[in-house]
């Protein structure tokens, strides 16, 4: 990149990349080609469960892994290698390798998605708030919006191409090389990273358990976050195609997802600096609520 071109810009952007690839592709991509698996493999409802479920197992272990500070070498290069094998399970899951192959490659590719997300952002964020410039950090996280709209066309067009389900994996896979390349042009190797003693620090705190009763809090309001949406989200095209007044909208809802979900980061960021932090939180549960209600009880395209 020119080195006039602004550091927090390549940062943000780079994010925004990372992001893109680790999870609108790397964890999210499963939701779009699902329903083209469920026919084709065939893959049971509750056998599409397992994959699923088998794919956060991997990200919650993944992340656990990755934020306790324990890993030597740069935040960078565990980026660039979590992105690397996320595109390579990708690929793994144009394999027919049947049910347990299916959950292995998701462990592994849930994973390799949560290490990116952690690495990523600990990298953005730190270097953004090192140049002066924290605001930056909506662009970055608008990446899963980003990324999620970016399979819905991806999978659109190769689907009506005529690609069958293993094409459209490995389409998803070479997606994600490309955005690595952009990232590794993008993201500056070298950048300042936490001090050592900060890693050691978190380890200590890590280690001794001594976390203070409103993180619990915090954990358990975000873990019901999750469970609330988790479920449409991986299911949402699957519902939509099953349904015979939508059959064939289904990346349409799903690019609505993703186009909604970029701007989202900077549109809360804004209610909380109003609202305070826990009540953006509430309301955005709430309409989370209201959002997953509809998508399963409502009629029709609206």
């Amino acid at each position: 990149m020119p080195s006039s071109f602004p550091l927090h810009l390549r940062l943000a952007i780079g994010g925004l990349l990372s992001l893109a690839a680790a999870m609108g592709i790397g964890r999210f991509v499963y939701t779009p080609i699902l329903p083209f698996m469920a026919e084709a493999v065939p893959l049971a409802p509750s056998e599409a469960g397992f994959v699923a479920a088998a794919n956060f197992m991997g990200y919650l272990i993944g992340a656990l892994a990755g934020s306790f500070g324990l890993l030597p070498g740069s935040k960078r290069s565990w980026l660039l290698g979590a992105l690397l094998a996320s595109a390579l399970t990708s690929a793994a899951m144009a394999l027919d390798t049947g049910l347990i192959g299916f959950c292995l490659f998701r462990f592994a590719g849930g994973f390799a998605s949560a290490f990116a997300m952690v690495f990523s952002s600990a990298l953005v964020l730190d270097g953004l708030t090192r140049a002066g410039k924290p605001g930056f950090a909506s662009l970055h996280f608008a990446g899963v919006g980003c990324g999620i709209a970016l399979s819905a066309l991806l999978i659109a067009g190769l689907s009506h191409a005529g690609s069958d389900w293993q094409g459209l994996w490995l389409s998803a896979a070479g997606a994600t090389l490309i955005l690595l390349l952009a990232i590794v042009l993008l993201l500056p190797a070298g950048l300042p990273e936490t001090s050592q003693a900060s890693q050691i620090e978190n380890r200590e705190m890590s280690a001794s358990g001594r976390f203070p009763a409103a993180l619990w809090r915090l954990i358990a309001a975000y873990g019901l976050f999750g469970f609330g949406y988790v479920v449409t989200a991986t299911f949402i095209s699957v519902i939509v195609r099953a349904d015979a007044g939508l059959s064939g909208l289904e990346e349409l809802v799903w690019l609505i997802v993703g186009v909604t979900a970029a701007p989202s980061i900077w549109f809360w960021s804004k209610i909380g600096a109003r609202t305070g932090a826990a009540t953006a939180f509430s309301i955005a549960c709430l309409v989370e609520a209201v959002g997953v209600t509809l998508s399963v009880s409502g009629g029709g395209l609206v």
